[in-house]
């Protein structure tokens, strides 16, 4: 009689397994099975602290969280020295919710000293420099034009202070802006507004970052500054 329920369990086992491998769980205060769903991280830094809902999950990414039910799900990335990284996100069953351009920012920028030949490159920068499809409306709004007459136009972020100039960082998935004496960067997606750089007036300036992200050139009044961002 034995072997039966040994060979019963081990099917039963077995099948389990199989549900949790295809994303699906066993709801035991439901007695449902439930499909599940995913989120996916990418990070730089990739030595961080990552979590969820304020509990910890990991110190490292590339990083996928399975086995989550429908709903709304709060995730904090972090790191000594950088600023936090934050999203909620909203999971549904079979799909997998992700973010894989997870920059983590330096909380204190540093100045870098600056060569000649790079002083003599930022001159030579076109002023309308990677803006493409980007544009301010209404003096406060960051707006992404569509490249197509079968989508809308994309609201970034609306602010309570005039915008005077905005550009999109190296991996075209930030943004960085001016507003009032500050140069900041925000993701594509609306979160994560950061002030990189302090100014010392609300004039115009003209910036750019290089093409790792790791330095944000800017100029004032014919002073031009090289600052590490991360």
């Amino acid at each position: 009689m034995r072997l039966p329920v040994i060979f019963l369990i081990i099917v039963v086992v077995g099948l389990y397994l199989i549900l949790i491998a295809n994303g699906y769980i066993f709801n035991f205060q439901a007695k449902t099975i439930e499909q599940t769903g995913m989120i996916s991280l990418k990070s730089n830094p990739k030595n961080v602290s990552v979590y969820l809902n304020n509990i910890w999950k990991a110190d490292k990414t590339p990083l996928k969280i399975p086995e989550l039910t429908n709903g709304r799900y709060d995730v904090k990335i972090s790191q000594d020295g950088y600023q936090d990284w934050e999203k909620t996100f909203y999971v549904e069953a079979g799909l997998v919710s992700a973010d894989e351009n997870v920059i983590l920012f330096l909380k204190e920028p540093v100045e870098m000293p600056i060569t000649d030949d790079e002083k003599e490159a930022f001159k030579k920068l076109p002023n309308n420099l990677l803006n493409n499809n980007i544009e301010i409306k209404d003096g406060s709004e960051i707006w992404i034009n569509s490249l197509s007459d079968k989508e809308e136009d994309t609201l970034i972020t609306r602010l309570s202070q005039p915008i005077k100039k905005v550009t999109y960082y190296s991996d075209k998935k930030h943004i960085l802006f001016q507003s009032g004496k500050e140069v900041r960067v925000i993701d594509i997606d609306g979160t994560n507004n950061i002030k990189l750089a302090e100014l010392s007036n609300e004039n115009l300036v003209e910036f750019f970052v290089d093409d790792s992200g790791k330095y944000l050139y800017y100029q004032v009044d014919n002073d031009l500054k090289k600052i590490q961002i991360h």
